[in-house]
């Protein structure tokens, strides 16, 4: 059984063996225009916590990445590798036991969101 902790609330845990293969197709805006992206629910979960951290939304969030991704790269698979580069910074900064809390393990926790331009 996989979990990953999510990396912007202390609260949410998502278990990732539930219906893997589940997934949303939801609107966001780059540029003005709509755009549909068809992620897995957790990849869902993790965008929304990411953006509840950094208090930007998910347009914004994934207008950033537009900005900075290779030209060459499609925006779902850079926003993909932006949100495990995420967890992995955030992760390298949290030291806790091997068995941390679940209610602490991310308290005190603070990374950086460099946005473009």
């Amino acid at each position: 059984m996989l979990h990953l902790v999510s990396a912007c609330s202390e609260t949410t845990i998502i278990a990732l063996h539930d219906q893997p293969e589940r997934r949303l197709k939801r609107e966001v805006v780059v540029g003005g225009q709509r755009i549909v992206l068809d992620f897995e629910v957790g990849l869902w979960g993790v965008l929304g916590d990411i953006c509840m951290r950094e208090r930007i939304s998910i347009h914004k969030l994934c207008a950033d990445v537009a900005r900075s991704k290779a030209p060459e790269a499609s925006l779902a698979t850079a926003i993909r590798i932006f949100a495990l580069a995420y967890a992995r910074a955030l992760a390298q900064q949290v030291q806790y036991p091997v068995k941390p809390p679940a209610s602490s393990a991310m308290s005190g926790v603070v990374l950086a969101y460099r946005r473009p331009g």
